[in-house]
């Protein structure tokens, strides 16, 4: 019984880590998480950052095809894998974007791709330097 403190702890600490996440699985479908919340961009500089499927139990086993990065002129974006299973790398290089707001859209590509949510990432270009942030 002198361990019951630390038992109990730790099960309190199992519960909570599993509950957090199970809040970011979504019910049906899949949803793209991108890991950074805000990016700076410079012209001719490119960032990079990753972004993850994430599934619900219902889809893990589904078979999602790389996704895509919808065109917007001015600025170069493309979308690669990684050693990881769902996890894809997103770079992005402004070339010509002009000054104003602009929407980027990740989305699925292939067979199953209705099942995959898309992400908007909004992208300002602003006196020559851009800053582009998740859209929840």
């Amino acid at each position: 019984m002198k361990n019951y403190p630390r038992i109990l702890l730790g099960f309190i600490a199992v519960l909570t880590f599993t509950f957090s996440f199970a809040q970011d699985i979504p019910k049906t479908g899949a949803v793209i998480r991108v890991d950074a919340d805000q990016v700076h961009l410079l012209p001719g500089e490119t960032f990079e950052t990753t972004f993850t499927i994430v599934r619900s139990r219902a889809d893990r086993r589904t078979k999602f095809e790389t996704p895509v990065v919808q065109e917007l002129e001015g600025l170069h974006a493309s979308v690669s894998t990684t050693d990881q299973p769902d996890v894809y790398l997103l770079k992005l290089t402004p070339t010509t974007l002009e000054e104003g707001s602009h929407l980027l859209i990740i989305k699925g590509s292939g067979p199953n791709r209705r099942y995959l949510t898309s992400k908007a990432l909004s992208v300002k270009m602003t006196g020559g330097e851009s800053v582009a942030s998740v859209d929840q």
